[in-house]
């Protein structure tokens, strides 16, 4: 989230599209609220270019494999939601342990007869 509301030289947020005041992620939340319209400069008398994008083009569009889920459902697109997933799962205990009390695993090193 840190990186998401990060600032320049000038302390204008750098992904908060033309609302730079503001931060543009929630941090409770995680939800955008910057400008919906990307930063550009114009270069030439008929060339305008994007020279920041918008927080939620960044980390609310991750198109990943475009797969579905499983279930039918489509793939998480936000970043936040994905990286909670993530360490939810690491933080939640391994269940495969209920595959020893249906199969014990074989011994690695079996007793040598005296």
């Amino acid at each position: 989230m840190n990186l998401a509301n990060s600032t320049d030289g000038n302390g204008r947020y750098i992904f908060a599209g033309y609302k730079t005041e503001a931060a543009p992620f929630d941090q409770a939340t995680g939800g955008y609220h910057g400008g919906e319209k990307s930063v550009t400069q114009q270069v030439d008398s008929a060339r305008t270019m994007v020279i920041g994008h918008t927080g939620a083009q960044i980390f609310n569009s991750i198109t990943s494999n475009a797969v579905p889920e499983p279930d039918g459902s489509d793939s998480e697109k936000n970043l936040f939601v994905m990286l909670d997933t993530a360490i939810a799962a690491l933080k939640t205990r391994w269940k495969a342990m209920t595959w020893k009390k249906k199969r014990p695993l074989p011994p690695l090193i079996k007793p040598i007869a005296a």
